[in-house]
Parts: structure tokens; sequence; C-alpha cells
């Protein structure tokens, strides 16, 4: 029998529910749940019009969306700080399943960024303190250097969350969902917030 995803759609209150029910088989059947589980595509729109992607790591879902960090400074994070519409795409090969979201992107407060960065590998929280995210990199410059410097210089010490990092909330306007069937009859179904509500359908593969 055809497993009917527009039915198990609409068993459910939001397809946020359905995308966290994914998320953690995703995690559970995946060799490496790090790469395989969490990773997810998000595509920026800078000033100019031109569209960017990249690949970034889910670390949190809240009630209102889900949550991924970075360095405000990046071409991510400029092109957020103009235009706050993402899509975002995940893509689970072992599962045979894609979920594609479209959205908006806000900062997260700056309790949420630190209490994610003190939780981060010191060797993380360096890393990042030196990079100047997106920008290029001069060929005097040695980025083992930079890190033992900056490891020299807080030895023993916490390090603090630098202010130009920390997290963004995607709060979903649309979701599709999209299943593997044989003979290319995908599954795809979509949710659309509108009115106050999720209207969901089905769509041709």
């Amino acid at each position: 029998m055809r497993y009917s995803l527009l039915k198990q759609m609409l068993s459910i209150q939001s397809p946020q529910d359905l995308l966290k029910s994914w998320f953690k088989e995703a995690c559970e059947k995946a060799d490496n749940p790090e790469t395989q589980g969490t990773a997810m595509t998000v595509s920026t729109v800078d000033p100019e019009g031109s569209p960017s992607a990249r690949v970034v790591l889910l670390k949190s879902f809240t009630e209102n969306g889900f949550v991924f960090f970075t360095n405000y400074d990046s071409k991510k994070g400029r092109d957020l700080a103009t235009n706050p519409r993402v899509s975002v795409n995940f893509h689970w090969p072992h599962l045979g399943r894609q979920v594609h979201v479209f959205g908006t992107a806000a900062k997260t407060s700056r309790k949420v960024s630190e209490n994610y960065w003190n939780s981060r590998p010191r060797e993380s929280q360096i890393s990042q303190c030196i990079s100047k995210q997106s920008r290029p990199l001069a060929e005097s410059t040695s980025l083992e250097e930079l890190y033992n410097s900056y490891a020299n210089q807080w030895a023993n010490q916490p390090i603090p969350c630098p202010e130009n990092w920390g997290g963004y909330e995607v709060t979903p306007t649309s979701y599709q969902f999209w299943v593997a069937q044989p003979n290319r009859l995908h599954q795809r179904v979509e949710s659309t917030w509108e009115n106050n509500q999720w209207n969901t359908y089905e769509l041709y593969p």
C-alpha cells in the first residue's frame, strides 16, 4: 500500500511536529548523526538579489521554529541583515526524504547565544574567535599561528562569546515534505501558514 504522506500531515497539529519526528529518525539512523542528521542547507539573498547557499548544522527546535549559530559578519549574516527571508532544505538520502522550509530568520537572544557558546569545545571557540568568516585570507597570515597566539592569550580562562557571533531562529511560513517513491512518483505535500492556520495540500512530483 502506498504510504500516505498527506494523510499523516493532516493528522498532526503543526508541520513542525513532523519535521521533529523525521529529524529524530534521521539522526538515529545516520552513520554520522552530526553530518547526516543535523545538516541543512540555508539559502540567503544579498542586496543585489544574488542567492547564496551553504550547509550549516541545526542545533535546536523552539516553539516558533529552529535555531542555528554563525558569525554575524559572515556572508549569510550580512545577507540576513538586509533580507531576513531564508530558504532551508534538509536532505536525508538514507531515509529517502527531504524537507524544504521557507521563512524568516531573526537573531536569538544574547543569553541563548552565550549558553550555546559555553557548551562548545574550547578548540571550536578559539577557531571562531580568530576567524573573519567569508573574508579573504592574506598569504602572510598563518591560521595556526593565530590559533596558538589566541590559545596562549586565554590560557586557563573562559573564552567570552564574541559580540559578532550567535544564533538565528528561523520562523517558517511554509513547509514542503518530500518522500521518494518508485517510478519517480514521489510524494510532495506542502503546508503554508495562511489566515492563522496551516493549509495543507499535495503537489505533483
